[in-house]
């Protein structure tokens, strides 16, 4: 019996001590990852202010819902999702084709439009309510 409980002492000492002795990896990105993040990092400084009106108003406040998104199709196929800064209904996006929509909550919706953002114009999407 003693040797069991030795050997159980043993095995979490050696165990913890393993653990304790590891170094911190950092992974090393390949240059084409690389080159994409430098790509993403220089488009965020071009980011465009879009503004979505709902029913004419910023103000979500008269309405059940409450979670817009913008998505946008990438040129490889992926989906990339946009949300607003917090509590307002203002985007910040990089210029290119979106469609915006709202998530469904209690039986109401807004309807989806696709617009063009561009720089230097007023980007402002107007979505309508609508409740079941």
């Amino acid at each position: 019996m003693r040797k069991i409980v030795f050997l159980a002492i043993l095995t979490v000492a050696v165990t913890m001590s393993a653990c304790n002795n590891q170094e911190e990896v950092k992974p090393v990105l390949p240059a084409a990852n690389a080159e994409a993040q430098t790509s993403v990092a220089s488009l965020a400084n071009q980011a465009v202010e879009v503004t979505v009106l709902i029913d004419g108003s910023t103000s979500n406040t008269s309405y059940s819902v409450v979670d817009l998104f913008a998505q946008r199709t990438n040129a490889n196929g992926t989906v990339s999702y946009f949300w607003p800064e917090r509590g307002t209904t203002t985007f910040y996006l990089t210029p290119g084709t979106y469609t915006f929509d709202s998530q469904q909550i209690y039986f109401c919706g807004t309807n989806r439009v696709i617009q063009n953002i561009v720089v230097g114009a007023q980007n402002v999407v107007n979505l309508k309510r609508w409740c079941e």
